[in-house]
């Protein structure tokens, strides 16, 4: 869009806002999605001068771009949803540190039943090869049993116990996985929501921000390079697609800190 089309800028962007509601409903898809969509529709006025924006800014694909930004950054990275990333991340660490607990007291336990069975004069019928415990825990696997079975079993035959790793060992390199797993975020949008340990609008601004970066033109068909859209427009965003009460509503002082606050951690990160 151009100036020439300022006046149609409204018309045209809930258009597009109107065409992706249409198609999640159709395909029974997105349904936070298309939540946004009715909040940005509903609030058509407080829009109007971000979408004479993009109409200043952007060409016709490029602000349908943005504007998927803002549906997707606000339906998956908003402040509820990172806060459910952040109790998943605090939960993953925890059944980590679990699994390396209980995997070395079965380590301990798998040890002291081998030297019972081997010493005491008693024996418990029970695994004590791998490929035994791979063999029990594969009866309901059809691809196992018809492509891999025969094939394990041979080398079973052909290789004994000395070149197997004990029970024991298999538990504790369970456990000492686990004790050095790393935590990390799949995804550039979950790390950038995620990166502060308290829960807040930021959270959303900085995925928004992140998601703008992956979409900017490096292949001839993202957003421009070096593209800003002004502080003042990006408040507008928040407070609309955010749903944000009277109360909460943040202003162009509020984006500008998010903004400055981003710029000295990616510094810090070069250094």
């Amino acid at each position: 869009m151009n100036t020439s089309q300022l006046h149609t800028a409204t018309e045209k962007c809930e258009l597009y806002l109107n065409k992706v509601k249409k198609y999640n409903i159709d395909h029974e898809i997105l349904p936070s999605e298309t939540k946004v969509v009715d909040r940005l529709l509903y609030r058509t006025l407080d829009m109007k001068p971000v979408y004479e924006e993009l109409a200043k800014t952007f060409t016709d694909r490029q602000y349908q771009i943005f504007i998927d930004i803002i549906l997707n950054s606000a339906a998956f990275w908003n402040p509820d949803a990172a806060k459910k990333l952040r109790e998943d991340k605090a939960e993953l660490l925890s059944v980590n540190n679990l699994i390396s607990n209980t995997a070395n007291e079965l380590a301990k336990a798998l040890s002291k039943r081998d030297k019972l069975s081997n010493l005491s004069g008693f024996s418990s019928d029970t695994h004590y090869h791998i490929c035994d415990v791979i063999d029990a825990a594969s009866q309901g696997n059809g691809h196992y049993r018809g492509f891999l079975r025969e094939n394990l079993k041979s080398l079973t035959y052909q290789y004994d116990l000395k070149y197997w790793p004990s029970l024991s060992n298999i538990a504790k390199a369970i456990a000492l996985d686990a004790e050095a797993s790393n935590v990390r975020a799949t995804d550039p949008l979950t790390e950038a929501a995620t990166t502060s340990e308290r829960t807040s609008k930021s959270d959303f601004l900085r995925a928004f921000f992140a998601s703008i970066d992956q979409n900017t033109d490096r292949v001839g068909n993202g957003l421009p390079a070096g593209v800003k859209i002004n502080d003042n427009s990006l408040s507008v965003i928040v407070n609309c697609a955010l749903d944000l009460d009277v109360d909460d509503l943040v202003d162009s002082s509020y984006v500008k800190g998010v903004r400055q606050r981003l710029r000295k951690t990616n510094e810090k990160q070069k250094i």
